[in-house]
């Protein structure tokens, strides 16, 4: 992933939809209507060395600890903002 950019964005487009697919299942499982195209949102930093200077690719991404509940219609309403719970530790 150091050296082949398009892995790197690949990898991170993994994980940002692992992530809201989780977020989705959680919210379902609390009985909200989540659309698909609106779920969340992300911001990504990609580090590509560690402290001591060595090759180390990661992700640092900011990921708000919720979704959008319902969907913008053409009377104005629009979707709301519905937090979830921290996930678990296991």
């Amino acid at each position: 992933m150091a050296y082949d950019p398009a892995l790197l964005s690949g990898a991170l487009t993994r994980f940002v939809r692992a992530v809201f697919t989780f977020q989705r299942g959680r919210a379902r499982a609390l009985g909200l209507a989540v659309t698909r195209a609106r779920t969340s949102g992300s911001v990504t930093f990609v580090q590509r060395f560690g402290s001591a200077l060595q090759l180390t690719p990661h992700f640092h991404t900011l990921v708000p600890d919720g979704v959008f509940v319902g969907e913008a219609r053409a009377d104005g309403a629009r979707p709301r903002f519905q937090a979830l719970d921290p996930p678990l530790e296991t």
